[in-house]
């Protein structure tokens, strides 16, 4: 029982980090189309 515990907090520790890894990777992509958007708009201006 203290070892399927064991692997479940494993489990959950991995997956929240790889999520951590994705919403990063999210955040950045829309920051970069931010700052894309940003610098036509400014040559656009």
């Amino acid at each position: 029982m203290l070892v399927t515990k064991i692997v479940e907090s494993i489990v959950y520790f991995i997956a929240s980090i790889l999520g951590g890894f994705v919403t990063c990777e999210v955040y950045a992509q829309v920051a970069q189309i931010n700052t894309y958007a940003e610098t036509v708009a400014a040559l656009v201006m």
